[in-house]
């Protein structure tokens, strides 16, 4: 990079400024992450739009006020969505009580300061790794601010690890009178604050006044369940579904949050299983293949041996979803070239068999 963009970098990207991170931590930025040094204050030349911050408790402060090392995955993964806009500066602090970075409240007298003394600040600051910037715009593309708003949980953070409400205090005298077990694990509950808020996606969805047969036809082609999903929990905008499986699946990838799989799971499962609205959705369905494949280059191929190949999930949905793409009445030839050279990369790759009929054909029947 040259130092003239470098320089308008430096003036137009926003910054990050942190207080009082251990030396040690893990500290990270979308796709990602470092352990952080003596000097470290924060980043710059943050391109405008979505990031996502993170960080890893890997230090602990003793009695004695210093920080010693612990295992390196000992700490939750903790860290939050944001849009950033041009020579936007976000000031955060660690917490050692909670091990994360929290946001510190900045005015305007705080802004001219800090952007006074930016060239002095500037050699605490790390540049932002523009090297990984279009890989992570292809796998956030569909993220827009709506949707970060609807499903981030309540408390903005974002953890890899369940949160948990403080158990109520229970005297020893009315201690005694519960159970060691049943009763005292029923008072551990989640903290609704805490939870990613992703759509609801129903197993089984049809009109209320369908017949049997068409019980039937709705249970082997889940059209009826994707076009209710997109109007009651999307705005009937196709393109939210998108964004909310990209949002799923970088809550697993980055930050480590398996609801973030479950979720990703369940909306691949429902694209996987439609027929008859394809094609009414062709550019739906060729934005989805296209960022489905971005996802799949960007995981470990043991990834897949270990969490989704171990039932075959995956490559059931795609090859349920490639044979009924090979209807000609069903897709327009661009979806169906399209869907044939994921398969041919798939194949390549993953050596995943797709030329079985997908065993979800066989008949399901409700009885008259």
């Amino acid at each position: 990079m040259d130092s003239d963009k470098a320089k308008q970098l430096f003036e137009e990207g926003a910054i990050i400024i942190v207080d009082d991170m251990p030396v040690g931590n893990e500290f990270g930025i979308d796709y990602n992450w470092w352990s952080t040094g003596q000097k470290f204050k924060g980043l710059k030349m943050i391109p405008a739009g979505l990031h996502f911050i993170f960080t890893r408790a890997t230090v602990k402060q003793n009695k004695a006020d210093a920080y010693v090392a612990v295992n390196a995955d000992s700490g939750p993964r903790c860290g939050f969505f944001h849009f950033f806009e041009k020579r936007e500066v976000v000031w955060l602090q660690w917490d050692e009580k909670n091990e994360l970075l929290v946001h510190k409240e900045i005015d305007q007298q705080d802004l001219e300061r800090i952007r006074l003394n930016l060239m002095d600040l500037d050699q605490n600051l790390g540049p932002y790794p523009f090297e990984n910037l279009n890989k992570w715009h292809s796998l956030t593309s569909y993220i827009t601010q709506q949707i970060i708003l609807k499903m981030q949980p309540q408390n903005v953070m974002i953890t890899s690890v369940s949160q948990y409400l403080p158990r109520p205090y229970i005297s020893s005298r009315e201690n005694r009178h519960k159970s060691n077990t049943a009763e005292n694990e029923m008072d551990i509950k989640l903290d609704p604050k805490s939870i990613l808020r992703f759509s609801e996606i129903p197993k089984r969805k049809f009109p209320d006044t369908a017949t049997p047969s068409q019980i039937t036809t709705h249970s082997m082609d889940k059209s009826y369940t994707l076009d209710y999903v997109i109007e009651n929990f999307h705005n009937n905008d196709e393109k939210q579904l998108l964004g909310e499986l990209q949002l799923a699946f970088m809550c697993f990838l980055i930050a480590q949050v398996y609801d973030g799989f479950e979720q990703w799971k369940r909306i691949i499962d429902l694209l996987c299983s439609c027929q008859a609205v394809i094609n009414r959705r062709v550019e739906f369905y060729r934005n989805f293949l296209r960022m489905l494949h971005h996802q799949l280059q960007e995981v470990p191929e043991d990834f897949f041996v270990d969490i989704v190949s171990s039932d075959n999930f995956l490559a059931a949905k795609l090859n349920e979803l490639f044979y009924t793409l090979q209807d000609p009445s069903l897709t327009s030839k661009e979806l169906a070239k399209e869907a044939e050279d994921f398969r041919r990369t798939l194949t390549t790759r993953f050596q995943w068999d797709f030329e079985s009929e997908p065993d979800d054909y066989g008949p399901v029947i409700v009885t008259e």
